[in-house]
């Protein structure tokens, strides 16, 4: 599900401030936009160090609220996208079989076929079935990709 959260500083109970600090504690990943009349710098860089996506002061023109609103959704689809292809990569990668995990690893390490093919004393096209089946797999159109997705 994505979305993003409009907060004020100023509210019933707790601050803005602070719902913001419990949901950081509770690994949210719903952006947060702050407005309100009451902000003042320390604030407002406070609270995007903690990882605000913006901070925006009253009267705000309905355009711009617009546009940030926006933004913050597009950033929460884009990440929500990344963390679905990194948890398929994960779930497709259980889908290797002992030797492909071996050169895959011994690949992302950053050995050629041929020192693979030397290491693991197997012939360098057998290294290259393995690398095809890899990514066939896992749905990686390359190692670098692959790569990247292992870290993310």
């Amino acid at each position: 599900m994505v979305g993003c959260l409009l907060l004020d500083l100023r509210m019933p109970g707790s601050s803005g401030i602070d719902l913001q600090t419990f949901l950081v504690e509770q690994h949210s990943r719903l952006p947060i936009i702050f407005l309100t009349a009451h902000g003042d710098i320390p604030t407002s860089v406070r609270a995007v160090k903690a990882g605000a996506y913006d901070f925006l002061t009253k009267p705000v023109e309905g355009s711009l609220l617009l546009e940030r609103v926006r933004g913050a959704l597009a950033c929460a689809a884009g990440a929500h996208e990344r963390r679905n292809d990194e948890s398929g990569t994960g779930a497709r990668q259980e889908h290797l079989t002992e030797r492909e995990r071996e050169v895959m690893s011994l690949a992302l390490s950053g050995m050629s076929n041929k020192e693979i093919a030397r290491h693991l004393d197997i012939s360098y096209r057998t290294v290259e079935f393995h690398r095809s089946r890899i990514l066939a797999k896992t749905g990686a159109a390359s190692l670098l990709q692959l790569a990247h997705r292992s870290v993310g």
